[in-house]
């Protein structure tokens, strides 16, 4: 099979939503996204060599095994952590029931050993879930039916993207869905906040299990705690981040402060 070639650069968050903007998708139509991560090299041995070594020896790999194309992306650490592999509007090749019709995360390192909660491995995932919901706009995909990890492959028994990142699923995908359609980063405005809940603040009930108690009004910041459907907030402020309403909460249950999506509050 002819060998398609790769692109070899890695671009910011922003400069992957332009270069995902301009792109044109004409004779491969994604519906849905893999996530993989690598497994070899693993995040601590990528560091030992140069993003070129590693991208070069990854295409001859592919090549060596008669492959037109690999994954799509291969995301690192980096604040210039996406790494265009497979040109993104062609047929890849990462998953042999999703080739056709699905783009091929690979994020870089051993996620049933190497944590994706903390360090370097979480931005691994922090650049992972802003790529995907870049690619999620520009393709109209839902991220809840049409985000795909390997190992939910029935053709294969490899456990990726790792016991780590797959446990995550749900999150991620949350963060994604809470990214889509954003611009810019709020830092929360901690001067607003009135931790004796007067008269002046609003309540309100969480209506979802699991959602995200952030540091900053954007799905990329720190997670500092979840809040389960039923659980009371005193609603101190908001802010508008691109499409999506944030409110600056703190949880009369868990004792928390923070940022969550507006659209799981129910103001009473």
């Amino acid at each position: 099979m002819t060998w398609r070639g790769i692109d070899g650069r890695f671009l910011t968050v922003n400069q992957f939503k332009d270069h995902v903007a301009n792109l044109i998708f004409k004779d491969f139509k994604p519906i849905g996204i893999v996530w993989h991560n690598t497994a070899s090299p693993t995040l601590k041995r990528w560091h030992e060599f140069t993003r070129q070594h590693w991208m070069n020896g990854l295409a001859s790999y592919y090549k060596g095994l008669g492959w037109s194309a690999g994954p799509h992306l291969f995301i690192d650490d980096g604040d210039d952590g996406i790494g265009l592999f497979t040109p993104l509007n062609i047929r890849g090749t990462h998953s042999p029931s999703f080739n056709a019709q699905y783009i091929g995360i690979e994020h870089v390192g051993d996620y049933s050993s190497e944590d994706d909660d903390v360090g370097l491995g979480l931005k691994v995932k922090q650049n992972g879930i802003a790529a995907t919901a870049i690619l999620c706009n520009k393709l109209g995909i839902d991220p809840l039916k049409m985000i795909k990890l390997h190992k939910e492959d029935p053709r294969t028994n490899h456990d990726c993207p790792g016991k780590d990142m797959a446990q995550d699923k749900g999150k991620s995908v949350q963060a994604v869905l809470e990214l889509m359609g954003e611009a810019g980063d709020h830092a929360p405005n901690w001067g607003d906040l009135n931790l004796d809940g007067d008269k002046n603040t609003l309540a309100g009930i969480v209506q979802i299990d699991g959602l995200n108690i952030r540091s900053q009004s954007n799905a990329l910041s720190v997670i500092m705690g979840t809040l389960n459907k039923g659980d009371k907030v005193s609603i101190v402020s908001e802010a508008m981040n691109g499409k999506t309403k944030w409110l600056s909460i703190k949880c009369i249950t868990a004792n928390k402060i923070g940022w969550v999506a507006a659209k799981y509050i129910k103001v009473l």
